[in-house]
């Protein structure tokens, strides 16, 4: 593979670690909420229970079923969005390792960085060109042409 290849990997496996967990964040608020649902459609049957009002208590119970199993749908997708993670970042540290691989070594030791546009394919361009080994004619000479007109 190539180092941009490589590189490029590594960049989005890290992109999708950082989107997962602002994902899992929101999927644990998203499961408090319903766990707190369900104890408020609870404590909502037990009032209807000792008010007599069988009706009540058997709508709470069932609202209180559905928070719970909502709960729990959002609490299997987080343990699915998890395992995905791991992958994901066994695959960033296997794109790192592999890159350290490929990147060449220093006179230290330690691995260089690529340029970007080298390896990109494109040619560089230096920062500073060097001095002409010419000189533009002056106008008076530049009037006069040399075929003698």
């Amino acid at each position: 593979m190539a180092i941009l290849e490589l590189e490029e990997g590594r960049k989005k496996a890290l992109a999708e670690l950082i989107s997962y967990k602002a994902t899992a964040k929101q999927l644990d608020a998203d499961v408090e909420k319903f766990r707190a649902k369900a104890t408020e459609w609870e404590r909502r049957a037990m009032v209807a229970i000792r008010a007599g009002d069988d009706e009540a208590a058997k709508t709470a119970l069932r609202e209180k079923k559905a928070a719970e199993v909502e709960a729990a749908k959002i609490e299997h997708d987080k343990h699915e969005a998890a395992s995905y993670a791991i992958q994901l970042n066994r695959s960033r540290k296997d794109f790192e390792t592999k890159l350290q691989l490929k990147l060449p070594v220093s006179r230290s030791g330690s691995r260089k960085s690529p340029p970007h546009r080298e390896h990109a394919g494109f040619a560089t361009r230096p920062t500073s060109f060097p001095a002409p080994r010419w000189t533009w004619p002056s106008r008076s000479t530049a009037t006069s042409t040399p075929s003698g007109r």
